[in-house]
C-alpha cells in the first residue's frame, strides 16, 4: 500500500502501481487475495488519491476512475473482466446483481476458480522476466543509455502483441455527470405502484442472470416494483435478487418493504438487513419469488413493529409526498427532456480488451509507453516505471551509478527488514542485552511506583 499523499510535491513525485505489476506478485492461489486485488481496482486500497485538500493536486487517472463507470474506466473494466473471468458469466445484469465490494462475499464467489489466473500470471512474469533479462545486456553494452528506452526479446513481444491485437480502439460513451446525477437522485419516500392492500410480490428469475420483481394486485394486474435507491437509473421491476447475500437482495429488501408499509423508507432501511438473512436468503435462487403483503406485515410484527407504528409511517409517507411533490415533479419533467434529446453524453478515446488477459497486456503497453525510463526494483526485481519527473530521474542516475532502486512500497518493506537485521545483530552483544534488561527493570520499577501514587491518591 503507498503512502498518504499529503502535499503538492509529494501529490506530483508520486508513482502509483501499475495493476499488471501489482498482479505479476500477488499469491493468485489464495481467493482472499485475489479478491483484494479486485478491490484495490476498484479504488478502495488507495488511501489520499482524491483528497478535499485544495492544496493537494489530482490526479488525471484517478479522475477518470472516479468520473467513469465499469466499461469506460480502465482499472474498473479490469476488474470486472477479473470477476467475471473467475465467475464464468458474461451477463451485464448477472454483474450488477451480484457483485459486491464485500471481501467475505467476494471471497466466496471466485474461490473455486482462482486457479484460471495461475496460467496468466505465470506468462505475465515470464514477459516481465524477459525486459529484466534484456535490461542487464543494455546494461552491460550501454545500449540502454542512448537506445530503447525500453525492450521486450522477441518471443515476449510476440505473444504481448497476439493480446493487444485482441484489443481495440473505441470512443466510450457515458451519460454525462450531469445526467448522471439527476439518475442518482434519492426520493425522500418511496413511490407506490399500487395501493391494493391485498396485492402480492412476485418474482422471476431469467435465463440471463436478470431478476425481476412485480405487484400483483387482486385483479391480476402486475405493476413492476419501483427501485428505492435508485428510481431515476434502474428500470422499475429490475435490480433484485433473492437466495443469497448482496446488493440485489438488499435493494429488494428496502424496496419492498417500503411498499408494503405505505411508502416510509425509514422503517424499511432499518429492518433491511434482518428482512434479507430472514426471509430472502432462505428463498432458492433459481426459484420464483412469492411472498404477500400480509405476510411482510406479520413479520414487521414479529420485529416489535406494531399498527400504530406502521399507521404513523403511512401517515409520514405521505406527509413526505405532500411536502416533496413539486421538486419530484420537477426532477421528472428535467430527465423527460432530456431523454427526448437524446440524453446527455461524455465521450473520450480509450484502448478497450476483450478480457482479463488482454487488459493487462494493455496496462504494460500504456505503463511502458508512459513511463519513458522502465528500470526493475532491487527488492520484488519488476519494472520501475520512471517518467521524466524530478523523482524519476534520481532514480535513473542511481540506476546508472550502480545503486538500488525500489517501488515505494518495496523500499518501506526493505527499510523494515534492515531495522529487523539491525535490532537481531545489535541483541546479540551481551552488553546490549545486559543493558536492555537494566533498563526493562527500571521501567517495571517506575511502573509499579506511578501505580502505587495512583492507588494511594498521591501525597
Amino acid at each position: 500500500m503507498q503512502p498518504k499523499v499529503s502535499s503538492k510535491r509529494e501529490a506530483a513525485t508520486r508513482v502509483r502501481e501499475w495493476p499488471c505489476v501489482r498482479f505479476s506478485r500477488i499469491d493468485v492461489t489464495k481467493p482472499l487475495e485475489v479478491a483484494l486485488f479486485i478491490t484495490w481496482l476498484c479504488g478502495l486500497k488507495e488511501p489520499g488519491d482524491l483528497r478535499s485538500d485544495p492544496d493537494d493536486l489530482v490526479d488525471p487517472e484517478v479522475l477518470v476512475e472516479t468520473l467513469w463507470g465499469w466499461q469506460g474506466a480502465p482499472r474498473k473494466r479490469m476488474a470486472k473482466l477479473c470477476w467475471q473471468l473467475l465467475v464464468k458469466n458474461q451477463a451485464a445484469g448477472y454483474f450488477d446483481q451480484h457483485f459486491t465490494y464485500d471481501l467475505q462475499r467476494l471471497e466466496q464467489q471466485i474461490a473455486n476458480r482462482v486457479h484460471l489466473l495461475s496460467p496468466i500470471q505465470k506468462k505475465l512474469n515470464w514477459v516481465l522476466k524477459g525486459f529484466q533479462e534484456r535490461r542487464k545486456k543494455d546494461h552491460f553494452i550501454g545500449q540502454g543509455s542512448w537506445g530503447e528506452e525500453w525492450f521486450l526479446p522477441a518471443n515476449q513481444a510476440a505473444y504481448v502483441r497476439k493480446h493487444l491485437r485482441r484489443a481495440q480502439p473505441d470512443l466510450i460513451e457515458e451519460t454525462s455527470n450531469y445526467e448522471d446525477s439527476l439518475h442518482y437522485h434519492r426520493m425522500p419516500y418511496f413511490e407506490l405502484a399500487s395501493e391494493d392492500p391485498s396485492r402480492i410480490y412476485v418474482g422471476e428469475h431469467a435465463g440471463d442472470g436478470y431478476a425481476k420483481v412485480w405487484i400483483e394486485d387482486r385483479h391480476a394486474k402486475r405493476h413492476p416494483l419501483n427501485h428505492s435507491e435508485f428510481p431515476f437509473l434502474q428500470t422499475p421491476g429490475t435490480g433484485f435478487g433473492w437466495g443469497y447475500g448482496g446488493g440485489g437482495p438488499s435493494a429488494l429488501a428496502v424496496s419492498l418493504l417500503a411498499d408494503a408499509i405505505g411508502g416510509y423508507l425509514q422503517i424499511a432501511e432499518r429492518m433491511r438487513i434482518a428482512f434479507v438473512e430472514e426471509i430472502l436468503v432462505p428463498i432458492s435462487w433459481a426459484g420464483p419469488l412469492k411472498l404477500t403483503r400480509k405476510e411482510v406485515i406479520e413479520w414487521l410484527r414479529t420485529k416489535n413493529i406494531g399498527s400504530v407504528e406502521l399507521a404513523k409511517a403511512a401517515n409520514d409517507a405521505d406527509k413526505l409526498r405532500r411536502a416533496y411533490q413539486e421538486e419530484v415533479t420537477e426532477h421528472k419533467e428535467r430527465m423527460a427532456q432530456i431523454r427526448q434529446i437524446g440524453g446527455l453524453r461524455m465521450q473520450r478515446f480509450d484502448i478497450v480488451p476483450p478480457d482479463f488477459e488482454s487488459a493487462l497486456y494493455v496496462d504494460l503497453m500504456q505503463m511502458f509507453e508512459r513511463a519513458g525510463w522502465v528500470l526493475h526494483c532491487s527488492l520484488c526485481h519488476r519494472p520501475v516505471p520512471c517518467d521524466r519527473s524530478p523523482r524519476g530521474n534520481r532514480q535513473r542516475a542511481r540506476w546508472l551509478a550502480g545503486r538500488p532502486i525500489y517501488h515505494q512500497w518495496c523500499f518501506l518493506e526493505f527499510r523494515r527488514k534492515q531495522k529487523r537485521m539491525y535490532w537481531a545483530e545489535r541483541s546479540k552483544a551481551l552488553v546490549f542485552r545486559a543493558s536492555e534488561r537494566r533498563r526493562a527493570r527500571q521501567r517495571r520499577k517506575r511502573g509499579s511506583g506511578d501505580a502505587k501514587t495512583r492507588h494511594t491518591g498521591g501525597d
